[in-house]
């Protein structure tokens, strides 16, 4: 790669040296007189002169070049020729390390798009934090109202404090409004910036991911804290895998019962969480302020205890879940019966549920599930995967 970035290094610096790329007009004459000298690139693949110049570019590049030529760019701060040779381009082949997809197509279906930069949906899937340590370049990008970035999602990257911290900056001056840290390390030192930006009244963050990273009860204060703020926009909050409790899930409940939360969407999956921390949770949905139509507490060891006080909040007439997924827990055949006595319930909104992957549940409990569901607008789409048809 050094040797590649010596090749390329003084055609790109005389070409942005001669064109400022952050005028539209001017990246285009660029990417012209990239094309022109394409031969002092020292690309493997000889460049034709077709009708778009940037796809030949682009094309002509194998990865290493790719990577070497945009790794230029953004310690020049020419992130816009980032952006603009990464727009609609494959996420499987990544200039920068491998990727790995941390969706499921049916939660978010736009963020499913299959490219790492797409200027048609604002959606930024990639950014090679090792080349930009201090985000410098990506926080310009997503404060730059030329450019369209309004989700952004870093995943199995390292962040510098610094790096968090113009990030949270960035979050008070752009337009971004939904927010991934996928298993970047992240913990509650670091998360006090993000916080601070959270309950500014500039930030326009309604969704944030934080999950897989080590916030524990301390960081999940802190997120309640900036929930509770009536600057705080969040509307959905996903903090699973995060190594906290039942200290956590109380805190939880003291943010989900504030006047000012407006949280509608909650992921604590895989957590420490038990029964004792459900009880937390279960308070907060019998509040007339707590606003969540949608729960995940998968993966949480949960058991029959539990399910037992969730399934009188399910017929509690202030709660207003539609989707509970309580997948991976504990909990065995008594659990089940609870949840079949209230699930036909008129006081019951509950829309879908999962029950996915709890071992102590036998073949007797299975029974009593499908007894429940005969003769009503509750199917099973398999393993256990409960919705509420809408068909008459």
């Amino acid at each position: 790669m050094i040797a590649l970035e010596s090749a390329m290094y003084p055609t790109i610096r005389s070409g942005l040296a001669k064109f400022d790329v952050s005028l539209p007009e001017e990246l285009q004459d660029y990417v012209s007189y990239l094309l022109d000298e394409s031969a002092k690139l020292h690309l493997r693949k000889q460049v034709l002169q077709p009708p778009r110049a940037l796809e030949e570019l682009r094309v002509a590049m194998d990865k290493d070049e790719l990577k070497t030529f945009l790794t230029i760019h953004i310690r020049e701060g020419a992130w816009q020729v980032v952006l603009l040779f990464t727009d609609e381009l494959s996420i499987h082949e990544p200039p920068w390390g491998s990727h790995h997809e941390i969706y499921n197509k049916d939660e978010d279906e736009e963020v499913f798009i299959e490219v790492i930069y797409s200027s048609t949906s604002g959606i930024l899937k990639a950014w090679p934090t090792e080349f930009d340590p201090g985000l410098v370049a990506l926080c310009k990008a997503i404060t730059n109202r030329d450019w369209k970035v309004t989700r952004l999602i870093l995943a199995y990257s390292r962040i510098s404090d610094e790096g968090l911290k113009n990030l949270s900056t960035a979050l008070t001056q752009g337009e971004l409004y939904s927010l991934t840290l996928y298993d970047i390390g992240l913990q509650s030192q670091g998360l006090e910036h993000l916080c601070t930006a959270l309950t500014s009244v500039n930030c326009r963050l309604t969704n944030l991911d934080v999950s897989y990273n080590d916030l524990g009860d301390v960081g999940i204060m802190q997120l309640c804290n900036a929930l509770a703020s009536v600057n705080c926009r969040l509307t959905s909050l996903n903090v699973s895998c995060n190594k906290w409790g039942d200290n956590g899930g109380m805190h939880l409940c003291n943010a989900l019962t504030s006047v000012n939360c407006r949280l509608t969407s909650l992921n604590v999956n895989e957590n420490q969480l038990g029964d004792n921390g459900l009880k937390h949770l279960c308070d907060a949905l019998t509040s007339s302020n707590c606003a969540l139509t949608k729960l995940k507490v998968g993966f949480n060891r949960l058991e029959d205890g539990g399910i037992k006080e969730l399934s009188e909040v399910l017929i509690n007439g202030f709660c207003t879940l539609t989707s509970l997924d309580i997948s991976g827990n504990e909990f065995g055949d008594e659990g089940i019966k609870y949840l079949c006595k209230v699930l036909t319930d008129t006081n019951c909104k509950l829309q879908s549920l999962n029950l996915q992957g709890n071992r102590y549940v036998t073949d007797d409990g299975k029974k009593c599930l499908s007894q429940m569901l005969t003769g009503t607008a509750w199917k099973d789409k398999g393993a256990l995967r409960l919705f509420r048809s809408t068909k008459k």
